[in-house]
């Protein structure tokens, strides 16, 4: 059996193409969001096994568990402050 390396297990999943999809400008569509995709895995990918070798780093999905974390905290501070420039600038109607 063959050990797994869990730096796969990680990195971003790779979309699907629709096999019904058969016209030129979505096929081409889907494969520019697929080339995209396997970009980012690479460096992602780089990335992670650069700070796995790393001595003394905490665990890389650790990290990137922390990484998320704090992206998703500035998105919802981000939201915040949107809904609250909603609230009072935007007019004649202001948001709810």
């Amino acid at each position: 059996m063959s050990k797994r390396d869990r730096i796969d297990d990680i990195v971003l999943p790779m979309p699907t193409l629709d096999p019904l999809e058969s016209d030129g400008p979505t096929r081409a569509g889907q494969e520019a969001v697929t080339e995209e995709v396997a970009r980012q895995r690479q460096i992602f990918e780089r990335y992670l096994r650069v700070a796995d070798g790393s001595e003394g780093e905490p665990d890389i999905l650790v990290t990137e568990v922390e990484r998320a974390r704090t992206e998703m905290r500035e998105a919802e501070e981000r939201m915040r402050l949107l809904i609250a420039y909603g609230r009072e600038f935007i007019s004649p109607q202001l948001y709810r």
